[in-house]
């Protein structure tokens, strides 16, 4: 993954930063599309998640309507994959520990995978089903690697709760309902902690923080082609950029909330070894459903 995000990365800034004989500019593409007027974006998680940037494109170039459908990636990408498709990195997300400002004590807060199995967070632990999110599926699998299956005995063991989603991650944690998770996405944590909620991150003394580049495109058969190619020209424009509360595909914006540049962290970016090995994926959601049980607590997308 490492090295296909780097190549990613480095075709997407060349494309950011070169300047073609005749680049177009946005309102150029934007009166080809306010023909259009239309734009349907398919996004990972809920759909509140991009109605703030939708207001702003649709402020910005009006006589352009957004529909949003957001999901989870297990039901979205079998309906859009295509094995011959191109892409861009959008953006990084990374997961990593968080925890109850109010509840738990910096000194306590959990930094390893270890600090979870302690008797403080006995039914007091959340995250969502690994069996039914990839993301916290790479988390977990980060964690087993380096500890083993036994750690997945040891953690069973605590009562931790499982619940359909990160939204419904970050709102337990926050409101004080569970005390901490290691299935937290950073951005989330920081988002909520700038808003004045009780909870922070806790950045991990040696495990790997599990990392992976956000993908964009626009379907081969798009019926609204020039309307989502201006999206996503404007989308990727470095004002934007410094606003989406994430590191930055472009190496021209400076990571948010102070933090480092997302690989001066330890991580684990593999992810792409686990998502398009469809035996290994398979055998690690059954394995992992076999001690979580299916999914019950349906956290909604919204």
């Amino acid at each position: 993954m490492r090295t296909l995000f780097s190549a990613l990365l480095a075709a997407a800034l060349f494309g950011l930063s070169a300047s073609p004989p005749r680049a177009e500019t946005l309102d150029e593409i934007y009166a080809r599309a306010k023909g259009e007027g239309v734009l349907s974006i398919y996004g990972g998680g809920p759909a509140r998640l991009y109605e703030g940037w939708v207001k702003e494109y649709e402020t910005r170039f009006p006589g352009i309507k957004v529909r949003v459908t957001g999901g989870y990636a297990g039901g979205l990408a079998p309906a859009i994959d295509d094995a011959d498709g191109a892409y861009t990195p959008i953006n990084v997300f990374a997961i990593a520990p968080a925890f109850n400002t109010k509840l738990v004590a910096r000194e306590d807060a959990p930094r390893s995978a270890l600090d979870f199995l302690k008797p403080m967070f006995r039914g007091k632990l959340i995250t969502a089903y690994p069996n039914d999110d990839d993301a916290t599926l790479f988390a977990f699998q980060t964690i087993v690697k380096k500890y083993g299956w036994k750690y997945m005995d040891d953690y069973m063991a605590t009562e931790p709760k499982f619940i359909q989603g990160h939204l419904g991650v970050v709102r337990s944690v926050g409101a004080g309902e569970s005390l901490a998770t290691f299935d937290m996405m950073l951005h989330h944590t920081m988002v909520e902690k700038s808003e004045g909620k009780p909870i922070d991150v806790a950045f991990p003394a040696t495990d790997a923080i599990p990392i992976w580049g956000q993908l964009g495109a626009i379907f081969k058969d798009a019926p609204h082609p020039n309307a989502a190619r201006l999206y996503l020209q404007w989308y990727m424009a470095k004002e934007q950029q410094a606003r989406i509360g994430t590191w930055s595909a472009r190496n021209d914006v400076p990571p948010p909330f102070g933090l480092k540049p997302i690989l001066d962290y330890n991580v684990a970016n593999d992810l792409a070894e686990m998502v398009t090995d469809p035996a290994q994926l398979s055998a690690l959601r059954k394995r992992f459903e076999s001690y979580i049980g299916e999914v019950k607590n349906r956290g909604g997308i919204r």
